[in-house]
């Protein structure tokens, strides 16, 4: 009878994802719409979220019970956050709310020249990144720099247009930016933080000295997958093997991080070892020909991602164009985490491929009345 049944689900299941896939295909504009409805949605969840916690931080009583009340729909158990004033929101650590981050910036930031509120989206934009400096995360403060910058590019024509609009927006930004870490340092959360100390390069630069146990975890762990390729070359230890050989691989100034020694000894009932970084897991555990399958089909979908700009219309070019920023902040993601069995992976792209295969004809049918300017283009 359990056999019956879950025959019959997997039966149900799978004709809803080809009735999906049918009408995704058929209906790419519906797809980008809700892709964006999606974001904007859990960018208010996070955000409303995000309101209590800073709340709690700063000793509002109140605060810890509606936390415990969202705790209850998310969470199997209370959320203790370990990360002491760094800010993690509705996910399970600073960095993947960083990484969440990362995604909805490109959406909101194109809110502004894509939906009638703009002003909404303006604040919106300023309290994300409110919100991301609260992470502390400094890999993702920095794949969050490149994505604005990636955004002036892709937006050019539509800043040109609303000059005025985008001088405001970078005169309240900069305003907020400054006022913001004064107002960090007055409230003690940079004192908690060891790396805080000294200006954006400093913080910068310290990504990349082995004087943070996240930094020593971080480049020890890619070390270890680094010697499993030089050792296994083509075929790399297997796919999802990383975790049962890499006491054999590290190397022995990793262990100086907590982290790391943590798993020295195996992983029962102890901590799963993780490489901190996915493209160099890959060339670990599959080679040197897996590390360049998988970059190849992101570059490839990346490619024909910036080609559909130009034959669809101004609205769903721009959308195109935020979903291109979102898999790069993704791509950048995974030199610093294995972002391989994150959900969201599959999420950007399966909605990718759909948006690739845009056909021509209905995109220059539609284009010409709605194009403004040269928005559509590159």
């Amino acid at each position: 009878m359990r056999f019956v049944t879950l025959f019959i689900g997997f039966i149900f299941f799978s004709a809803v994802l080809l009735y999906l896939f049918d009408n995704l295909q058929n209906d790419k504009k519906w797809l980008l719409e809700n892709f964006e409805r999606a974001i904007f949605f859990s960018f208010t969840l996070a955000g409303t979220y995000s309101v209590f916690e800073i709340l709690r931080y700063v000793g509002v009583p109140i605060s810890y019970e509606v936390l415990a009340v969202f705790d209850g729909f998310f969470r199997s158990a209370p959320s203790v956050n370990p990360f002491e004033m760094r800010l993690h929101s509705i996910c399970m650590e600073p960095s993947f709310f960083g990484f969440f981050a990362s995604i909805m910036f490109p959406w909101i930031f194109g809110g502004m020249f894509l939906k009638r509120h703009r002003l909404w989206f303006l604040f919106g934009c300023l309290y994300l990144i409110v919100l991301l400096v609260l992470t502390f995360s400094r890999s993702l403060l920095v794949i969050i720099l490149v994505e604005f910058f990636f955004m002036l590019y892709l937006y050019r024509f539509e800043i040109q247009f609303q000059k005025k609009f985008f001088t405001y927006f970078l005169s309240v930004l900069i305003i907020g930016v400054l006022v913001g870490i004064e107002v960090v340092g007055i409230a003690g959360f940079r004192e908690l933080i060891t790396w805080a100390e000294g200006d954006v390069l400093q913080i910068f630069f310290s990504l990349f000295k082995l004087e943070d146990e996240s930094v020593i975890a971080r480049y020890g762990s890619q070390m270890a997958a680094i010697n499993m390729f030089l050792e296994h070359p083509f075929t790399g230890v297997g796919l999802g093997q990383y975790a049962f050989g890499v006491n054999e691989f590290m190397p022995s100034w990793a262990y100086e991080s907590e982290e790391i020694s943590n798993t020295a000894f195996g992983f029962v009932n102890g901590v799963w070892p993780i490489c901190h970084g996915l493209y160099a897991r890959l060339l670990g555990e599959t080679g040197a020909p897996g590390l360049m399958l998988w970059i190849s089909v992101w570059g490839g979908l990346c490619y024909k991602l910036i080609r559909s700009c130009s034959i669809v219309d101004r609205a769903e070019g721009l959308r195109i164009k935020n979903f291109f920023v979102s898999t790069l902040g993704f791509l950048f993601f995974g030199v610093m985490h294995d972002s391989f069995g994150m959900i969201v992976v599959w999420i950007l792209m399966g909605t990718g491929m759909v948006l690739i295969e845009w056909d021509q004809e209905e995109g220059n049918k539609d284009g010409d009345a709605y194009r403004v300017g040269n928005s559509g283009k590159l």
